[in-house]
């Protein structure tokens, strides 16, 4: 299977619809086909992952790896000293992910919900 990352363009709005405005946004494709998305945004002097998906039946191919190293990339030829991203507990393979690409946990945020939801 051939995968490909490019840089967000107009035409994938039809594609990824659901995928919020960010400052730094790619496409991941699996033999042509739409199979991941990344987008993150500059906050100071990092880009924050805000969103970080690949499609079910696209999953353990590398493509978020590839998606992830490229959004690193561009960021660091952007000026950004860090790429920073946030885990939701229990998804190891997301934890394994970042961690394969040489993140390493920096803090623990605990919360206690007040009000239900």
């Amino acid at each position: 299977m051939q995968l490909r990352i490019e840089a967000w363009r107009a035409g994938f709005a039809t594609l990824f619809a659901d995928a919020p405005e960010c400052s730094f946004r790619l496409a991941g494709f699996a033999d042509g086909v739409p199979a991941g998305i990344i987008g993150g945004d500059a906050v100071d002097d990092a880009v924050v992952v805000r969103y970080h998906l690949v499609e079910e039946g696209f999953r353990g191919l590398g493509l978020g790896g590839m998606l992830l190293e490229e959004l690193v990339t561009l960021a660091e030829s952007s000026g950004f000293r860090r790429v920073e991203a946030s885990v939701p507990p229990g998804d190891r393979i997301a934890k394994l992910t970042y961690e394969s690409s040489s993140f390493k946990a920096v803090r623990i945020v605990l919360c206690r919900e007040l009000l239900p939801g």
